[in-house]
């Protein structure tokens, strides 16, 4: 046995103290501390918590069985290496579904052909298809053998145009009902067309009346740009203009439109010198009162009676012959003078309702 000598110098630093030199090592307790850093203060680092940092465990994920678990779902049972495609970079896969290749290492790639499966189907459903409640015997007694090798889509196109071309009760009941509320709701639009067809009024015109519709409108078609330019100047309508003339001067021009005095007269304040003027000015007058609507009948009536005035309604309770003279709505009763009324007394001339009539409005 050989001995090995090993030298150790001593030198004293302090009583009863000694450290040791040379190659030997220094005890702990002599060693110099280095100062501690503040762990969010390290330099030319950035502190991470360990909550935060990103885990350096390796997956434990076997790849190797994303396959098995992708045919397991799918129906296709186990796979072999004719049916999947493997990429194995980093593992082996297990020998249980993978067939031994010697010459092919983990590191190494095989591709092979994956066999296609059509797993989209559709099932055509009509929208206008009624429930099931409502499916009409036609479609239930379809035996199963008349679709010997047909796919279910066929079927089911065959199911739904039995159903369709033959409808429920429910649906032809429902069917009638609509057909029935459209015949009644044109019936009732006829009957509505019809009332306002129809005349409110019937004419009765005796011989001088007849005469003076007739006198009317021989005045009026000579003078109807006469008319016209009144309408024009305040928007009422020129039928209705010469209607009210005839009332108040026989469609004589000579005389002003108020109340027939001959022209050049004072009417209202005013002496007016053209029937025109005077015209304007008495339909403007009126139409302070009450505006007509132009086409509607029934305000030029009113507006004929604004003219005149109203007091045979108000006061007496009866249709003011100025309107209705010639019809059944009226019959007796006149003003034979202004502030004078008599209940025995009748126009003799045709009205305006009766003179727009023979115009062509009613």
């Amino acid at each position: 046995m050989e001995t090995s000598i090993v030298t150790v110098n001593v030198r004293k630093t302090a009583p009863n103290k000694y450290r040791l030199t040379g190659n030997s090592r220094t005890p702990q307790h002599l060693k110099q501390k280095e100062p501690k850093k503040d762990i969010l203060e390290l330099s030319n680092k950035k502190y991470t918590p360990k909550h935060l940092s990103p885990s350096k465990r390796k997956s434990k994920t076997n790849l190797a069985t994303i396959p098995v678990i992708l045919a397991a779902v799918l129906g296709m049972g186990k796979l072999s290496a004719d049916s999947i495609r493997v990429l194995a970079p980093s593992y082996e896969a297990p020998s249980s579904y993978v067939e031994t290749n010697p010459e092919t290492t983990p590191f190494q790639e095989e591709q092979v052909t994956i066999p296609e499966y059509d797993t989209t189907f559709e099932i055509p459903v009509s929208t206008q298809s009624p429930s099931r409640q409502d499916y009409s015997s036609a479609a239930e007694d379809i035996e199963e053998t008349d679709f010997e090798g047909a796919s279910n889509n066929q079927v089911i196109s065959v199911r739904e145009s039995i159903v369709l071309s033959s409808p429920s009760p429910k649906m032809q009941e429902a069917q009638e009902m609509q057909e029935t509320e459209a015949t009644q709701e044109a019936q009732e639009a006829e009957e509505t067309e019809e009332k306002t067809t129809e005349q409110p009024f019937q004419i009765e015109l005796d011989d001088t009346m007849q005469y003076c519709v007739d006198k009317f409108l021989e005045r009026y078609n000579r003078n109807i740009n006469r008319y016209k330019y009144v309408e024009a100047k305040t928007g009422v309508a020129a039928e209705l203009i010469g209607a009210i003339h005839f009332r108040e001067g026989s469609n004589d021009f000579s005389t002003c439109l108020h109340n027939g005095a001959p022209l050049g007269t004072e009417v209202d304040g005013n002496i007016y010198y053209s029937w025109e003027d005077s015209a304007i000015a008495a339909i403007n007058k009126i139409k302070k009162l009450y505006v007509p609507t132009y086409g509607d009948i029934e305000t030029y009536y009113n507006f004929a009676e604004q003219y005149n005035g109203t007091g045979y309604r108000i006061y007496h309770n009866i249709n003011s012959p100025y309107v209705w003279s010639g019809t059944d709505k009226y019959e007796t009763g006149m003003y034979i003078s202004d502030g004078s009324f008599d209940l025995y007394s009748k126009d003799t001339r045709p009205g305006v309702a009766v003179l727009l009539n023979a115009l062509g409005l009613s």
